[in-house]
């Protein structure tokens, strides 16, 4: 069967449709399609002005027209107005294929349901039927009522589906203001279509008074042409006086001559719903707000609350440990100067060292109770650093030997063979937990042994709690550290409790309840802030296990060790001016204090009570350094410090006076007065608010003599004369007296890491770590040796705690 001969016009700017089209009519066995292209509605009218296509398969939606305005343009041709037109839609509009309808369309059709062999008939019928009408008017007019019920039945489905999308449509005279409506339109507003007749005047009338200005300016706009698209949302009155929101679509589908708009169809859709839950939303929202507000307002007072409490607690604390220290300062500074006295018999040097040692103990209990605070405050920070590790275990076991010799208990300190040299974390933080661990391990068990275990593991690195490693040569590790104990065991409905503070287990008699139930509460926040878990096994009467894993980093190169020396401070250098010296204290025995540790030295020295009389005296005397109390009536070390800093930026400053009065008071004037800050408080924020007053350095109550003294070489540059110590004895040799002065200059001569090793253990009033370490310094710094050695046995701490902070602080700077 030979096959007949089409055109066909395919519009549509997609070319993957254009194939697609073309690929289902290649498949029509009984026409073979000559098949043009146009990808926009301009191109097609042109190549219909060339040919004439038998049909046109053309998309709604074109770069330039839309399906529509297609139509219309093409039924302007005389000859084109008998091509049947099939329009193609990504998705189906029910006023467009009316208006498509109307303009003379065979089809409308939605691409995603289009089937190869259905639309091959379609196109095969419509050109056949194209070719029938023009064999004979009677044809014609067959076909014309066929296409006329087709389009009542088009109609009628449309009618429902706007019924079902509670749609309606309308077609509007743009120049007579008529229009003609769909009957959902009517029901839509209330009114009985029969009944209803729409004009724009009408449509107006029913307008909200609030839109009716603004939807007019937008329809207005439109038909005028300076809005590309006609869409606006309004309240419309419904018959019974119910208001509902409306929106409405248009579109201008024929002009006149003129170029005037004269038809505009579109549609009016319900979408009260819509606003009905908008405003249901909105009104939520605000509860919502209320609600959030509300509560926000009850946070900010809980936190408010809190943040008092807080500031109240600090307070108590920060005079507390004024208070505390205070007289602890008196305390342990007059029994150093009486265990110097070459009278005192031994008993009375047994009974001065165990003053020493309870002055001790109770500062630590208030450390450790200002180190609770500080953490549960968030103050407490992760502070990395790298240390050597068996030197770390060395100075523990050397710590506790003592102690386990006394109870006759064995120390057994169980290091795995691979363990690193050289590891980083948090060192001062590890060693108050094993000390904390250990210390209770020893307490509490009568015979038996203590067990220190330390064993490493490899770890992934990418999943440690915080970065590791810390230097470039360092390799991700986990360390398991693990303190048993035989002693008298923990029972199981106290396992969890003993981690709170100041909770002691009930297993403990009287005689050992020493302590402030601390230690245990601050081992596990240490614990977890270097990423790891403390916990706890236990048996009643059997005793107890400790244990958790941290990761660190280690490298694999040790630093080498240096060698001991040793060497004793008497007196100022000989070449050395006088210096005046200010004491300014309230407190009569610290005052006191000072005065008899100082006079021997040579200093020229003067008291002031209040921060008044220091700011009077230092206007008539000058001195070349301040010891300012922060803590004193009428006036405080900080406000004097700052009216002192004004008063000689002010006289610096001072004009007037001839060339030889300038030399005069420059004569007797000291370009800076030295003022360093004294306080019983323990807090790092005391130290801050001390330098931004002006103070140029900070010491910490309980003082001792070798703290102060060192103070002074550092800030005002004078020498001492130092004796030369001979093995354990302390011998004076005249004739090899040394000058040096224990400063961060001094101290810049060793490594980073014995200087943080050095200052942890300062910090943890632990002599045996110290003595170990000033073992280390090498022969040629014997004086530093000396001096530091000399500074643990007058229970010096705090002097070596103040300048290996400064020494840390000047190397982190670099």
């Amino acid at each position: 069967m030979s096959k007949t001969y089409s055109i066909v016009l395919l519009v549509d700017d997609s070319k993957e449709g254009r194939v697609f089209l073309r690929h289902c009519l290649e498949h029509d066995e009984e026409i073979l399609y000559a098949i043009l292209e146009a990808s926009t509605g301009t191109e097609a009218l042109q190549l219909c002005q060339q040919t004439l296509p038998d049909i046109i398969l053309s998309d709604d939606r074109l770069p330039d027209l839309t399906g529509v305005e297609f139509l219309n343009q093409l039924n302007r041709r005389l000859e084109c107005r008998a091509i049947p037109v099939i329009l193609l839609a990504e998705q189906g509009d029910f006023a467009i294929a009316v208006q498509a309808m109307k303009l003379g369309a065979k089809d409308y059709l939605v691409k995603n349901g289009i089937c190869a062999a259905s639309l091959c008939q379609t196109v095969r019928h419509l050109v056949e039927q194209s070719r029938s009408q023009q064999q004979g008017a009677s044809d014609h007019d067959r076909r014309l009522l066929q296409s006329q019920a087709a389009l009542q039945e088009n109609e009628e489905r449309l009618r429902l589906a706007l019924s079902a999308a509670n749609q309606g449509l309308y077609d509007l005279n743009v120049q007579t203001g008529e229009a003609i409506v769909t009957p959902e339109y009517a029901t839509m507003l209330g009114y009985d279509p029969r009944e209803f007749q729409e004009t724009n005047a009408k449509w107006i009338e029913r307008l909200h008074p609030d839109d009716r200005e603004r939807v007019s300016s937008i329809y207005r706009a439109y038909i005028r042409g300076d809005l590309l698209q006609y869409k606006v949302e309004f309240r419309q009155r419904t018959k019974n006086g119910d208001w509902k929101w409306i929106l409405s679509l248009g579109k201008i589908v024929e002009w006149d001559a003129h170029g005037q708009p004269v038809r505009m169809l579109g549609t009016h859709t319900d979408i009260s719903d819509r606003y009905a839950a908008e405003a249901a939303l909105q009104q939520a929202k605000i509860d919502l707000e209320s609600r959030v507000e509300q509560r926000t307002a009850e946070l900010k007072q809980a936190k408010e609350s809190a943040e008092a409490a807080n500031r109240a607690k600090s307070t108590f604390l920060a005079n507390m440990s004024h208070e505390l220290r205070t007289p602890l300062n008196a305390i342990l500074g007059f029994s150093q100067l009486l265990a110097q006295s070459p009278s005192m018999s031994a008993a009375q040097q047994e009974q001065l060292s165990i003053i020493n040692r309870s002055g001790e103990h109770l500062l630590s209990l208030i450390s450790d109770i200002l180190e609770m605070s500080r953490v549960e405050a968030g103050q407490t920070k992760f502070e990395p650093n790298s240390f050597e590790l068996p030197s770390f275990l060395d100075t523990l076991e050397q710590m506790f030997l003592p102690r386990t010799n006394r109870r006759r208990l064995q120390l057994i300190c169980d290091r795995a063979p691979d363990l690193p040299h050289t590891i980083q974390t948090d060192e001062k933080k590890l060693r108050q937990i094993l000390i904390n661990l250990l210390g209770n391990a020893v307490k509490f068990t009568k015979q038996g042994k203590v067990t220190l275990r330390v064993k490493q593991q490899k770890v992934d690195g990418s999943n440690s709690p915080f970065p590791v490693p810390y230097l470039p040569a360092s390799i991700p590790l986990t360390l398991l550290f693990e303190v048993e104990d035989t002693g008298v065991g923990i029972a199981a409905n106290e396992l969890e409790s003993i981690f709170e503070p100041f909770v002691q287990s009930k297993q403990i008699s009287e005689s050992q309840a020493e302590g402030t139930g601390l230690g245990l509460a601050i081992s596990r926040q240490f614990v977890n802030l270097l990423g790891g878990e403390l916990t706890v096994t236990s048996n009643l009467g059997n005793g107890s296990c400790f244990r958790f894993a941290i990761p660190v980093g280690h490298e694999k190169t040790p630093p080498a060790l240096a060698q001991p020396t040793k060497k004793r401070a008497i007196a100022i250098a000989p070449n050395c001016p006088p210096q005046r010296i200010l004491i300014v204290e309230d407190n009569w025995a610290n005052c006191k204090l000072l005065l008899s540790l100082l006079e021997p030295f040579g200093f020229e020295l003067k008291t002031a009570v209040n921060g008044q009389e220091a700011c009077a005296l230092w206007q008539t005397w000058l001195p070349h350094l301040i010891w300012m109390d922060i803590r004193m009536p009428i006036m405080d070390g900080y406000e004097a410090t700052k009216q002192i800093r004004a008063m000689a930026a002010k006289r610096d400053q001072a004009g007037g006076e001839n060339a030889a009065e300038r030399e005069g008071r420059k004569a007797q004037e000291v370009l800076h007065t030295k003022i360093i800050a004294l306080t019983a408080g323990a807090f790092t924020e005391d130290r801050t608010k001390a330098l931004a007053a002006g103070c140029d350095d900070f010491v910490c109550k309980p003082l001792h003599e070798s703290e102060l003294l060192e103070k002074i070489a550092e800030h005002l540059g004078i020498e001492y004369l130092y004796e030369e110590l001979d093995g354990d004895e302390e011998t004076l040799s005249h004739s090899q007296l040394v000058p040096i002065s224990l400063m961060p200059a001094t101290l810049q001569s060793m490594s980073a890491e014995w200087i943080m090793q050095l200052h942890q253990a300062t910090a943890q009033l632990d002599s045996v770590t110290v003595l170990a370490l000033i073992e280390q310094i090498p022969a040629e710094r014997g004086a530093l040796a000396h001096a530091l050695r000399e500074k643990v046995n007058n229970f010096d701490f705090e002097q070596i705690l103040n300048v290996t902070q400064e020494t840390l602080r000047l190397l982190s700077e670099r």
